[in-house]
């Protein structure tokens, strides 16, 4: 056979494998996509990192991503996600962030690549569950103290920690928490004490039947979301006997990172991460027993930075609440990073976002009088980052 001839069925037998091998990652199972898909963002964070799954219970394993590992004297950065993602939803900023020390990112029980364990109970049962599995997988990386940043539901969680073991936190940062707003229009007590008041009375009745309703509405979700996937399928499969050409194309197309991963998270969580939340809350918006009913029992020691965007949903005026409830005002930062409410602020104005943070890390640690100098990551040049472009 003429060598010609020999190269061109050689290429043509490549294509063939690689098509088939994009149809089947196409029908590939949601957990085995996700597992690929934070493989490719992690990779192009361009940091060094360790991986590995921290067991905190029985069948419970928490997954942890652990960037820049092993620096001495000074206390980590530990990042918690918020709802629907998981620990990669700050690679925008764990490049910069963990420059001078050690961040932990990690994905909670029931979210993302975490274990699913059953979370039942009533809403103190849950708390507790959080706490312990937190503390847990702090004394398995002997972790002694950290700075704790929560994002969302994630700020929901650290600040339960926080509340719990104040004298292992540095550094406690909100960022654009849930949890915190009471109810509107005096619907609940504001009083701090949530044992005061018996629990069946804490809400109107009309809004405990409402919230039930919407509850049992939402446990047929499952129902259309199997039907959903079973519809997708069968499109996919007419696509490519009607119009081969365009399924061609949309296999061998490229989806955004980024995208696909918050994606995957949403389809890989299951009922486990979603149905804590729903316990969590009333009308899956507000708190069960609003934080701001609690913060006040935080030692004044333990510093509090809020950060929301300008353009954010979450409600900022619960922030300046808590820092006129506080013996100690200076104990409490607020600040309002300017944003289009596009995307999260921290991938929309990164640069004054992780300012924010990293000032507070220096400020520590000039309290401690260990000289953390700041780098000069300020002026470096966004255009040309590559963590921040791939992603």
């Amino acid at each position: 056979m003429p060598f010609g001839i020999n190269k061109m069925f050689s290429f043509i037998l490549t294509c063939i494998i690689n098509c088939l091998l994009k149809l089947l990652l196409k029908f590939e199972a949601p957990e085995a996509k996700l597992e690929r898909t934070e493989g490719v963002l992690l990779k192009s964070c361009k940091r060094f990192y360790q991986e590995k799954f921290v067991t905190v219970e029985e069948n419970v394993c928490i997954r942890t991503v652990i960037f820049n590992p092993g620096v001495p004297n000074r206390p980590p950065l530990v990042l918690l996600h918020g709802l629907n993602t998981g620990l990669c939803s700050f690679l925008h900023s764990v490049k910069r962030l963990s420059r001078n020390c050690t961040v932990y990112a990690i994905d909670l029980p029931g979210f993302a690549r975490s274990s699913k364990p059953q979370i039942s109970g009533d809403v103190d049962e849950i708390e507790r569950k959080y706490v312990r599995w937190l503390e847990v997988w702090r004394q398995n990386l002997a972790i002694e103290k950290c700075f704790l940043l929560g994002h969302d539901f994630g700020g929901y969680i650290a600040t339960l920690y926080t509340l719990a073991h104040p004298w292992r936190v540095c550094q406690l940062t909100l960022y654009e928490p849930w949890g915190f707003p009471i109810l509107p229009f005096g619907m609940t007590d504001r009083s701090p004490n949530k044992n005061s008041i018996e629990h069946s009375k804490f809400f109107p009745t009309w809004l405990n039947k409402l919230d039930t309703v919407f509850h049992c509405v939402r446990r047929l979700n499952f129902v259309y979301a199997i039907f959903c996937f079973y519809c997708r399928q069968i499109q996919s499969f007419f696509q490519m006997i009607t119009h081969p050409c365009k399924f061609l194309q949309d296999l061998f197309k490229r989806p955004e990172a980024w995208f696909h991963y918050k994606t995957l998270c949403q389809e890989a969580q299951n009922s486990s991460g979603k149905s804590a939340y729903s316990r969590l809350s009333v009308l899956n918006v507000w708190a069960r027993y609003p934080l701001i009913r609690r913060i006040n029992s935080l030692d004044d020691r333990v510093p509090i930075t809020f950060i929301f965007g300008s353009k954010s949903w979450f409600d900022h005026r619960s922030a300046y609440e808590v820092k006129c409830s506080r013996s100690n005002q200076d104990s409490v930062s607020v600040h309002i990073i300017e944003g289009e409410g596009k995307e999260a602020i921290h991938t929309e104005n990164p640069r004054e976002f992780e300012y924010i943070i990293l000032q507070k890390l220096c400020s520590y640690e000039e309290e401690q009088d260990e000289g953390w100098i700041e780098d000069d990551w300020i002026s470096c040049d966004y255009s040309e980052d590559e963590t921040y472009n791939a992603i």
